[in-house]
């Protein structure tokens, strides 16, 4: 039986419809994946959401207009465990603590209006926990001898090369090779060694 091109049309909306929903999520998934990738304690950026140019900062700026940045961020995001003071005035006068990513600094009554910043609280990043399963081991920041590990040592970047960095970083610590890692502008992170 051949049903009716309304009820096809319909049909085929709906399922449009349950479709988008997830797309919608992974979009904002997204957006905080790239406010967590962005090297930098605190990072300020031009446009709501972490989007548009991105400013990563570790220490105190009294006047953000030397870095070009005074009465610019519309959003922010701030390592895990660090705490920082965002300042309406330059010389850190009017600020308030903040201690998580912020999506949208009008919220705060922030947009646009961050002329200094300063670190109260800041986590060595050298010094997070590696996660350690039965069958995985996942290592944020590899080190070897305390220091970060290059992901090339001959200085190429082809995937191979960190491949290999990878596997050798993972053997080290027991485990068998690894499943994912990242080249963070030639220095290896994000390690995840299989047993």
């Amino acid at each position: 039986m051949q049903r009716p091109i309304a009820t096809t049309a319909a049909l085929v909306l709906a399922a449009a419809a349950m479709c988008a929903a997830p797309l919608l999520a992974r979009a904002d998934e997204a957006s905080v994946q790239i406010a967590q990738s962005t090297d930098g304690s605190l990072v300020l950026y031009s446009e709501d959401l972490y989007q548009g140019t991105a400013a990563p900062f570790e220490s105190e700026q009294a006047n953000l207009s030397g870095a070009g940045w005074n009465n610019q961020a519309e959003s922010l995001s701030i390592r895990e465990g660090d705490i920082w003071e965002v300042c309406g005035e330059t010389d850190f006068k009017d600020c308030k603590r903040i201690d998580a990513n912020v999506p949208d600094l009008g919220k705060l009554g922030l947009n646009k209006k961050i002329s200094s910043v300063r670190p109260i609280q800041q986590i060595d990043p050298t010094l997070i926990n590696p996660l350690e399963g039965r069958t995985a081991g996942f290592f944020p920041t590899p080190r070897a001898n305390a220091a970060p590990i290059q992901a090339c040592p001959t200085g190429g970047t082809s995937k191979k090369c960190v491949q290999k960095q990878a596997n050798l970083f993972c053997k080290d610590q027991g485990y068998k090779d690894s499943a994912y890692f990242v080249n963070n502008e030639g220095i290896l992170e994000e390690v995840v060694c299989k047993r």
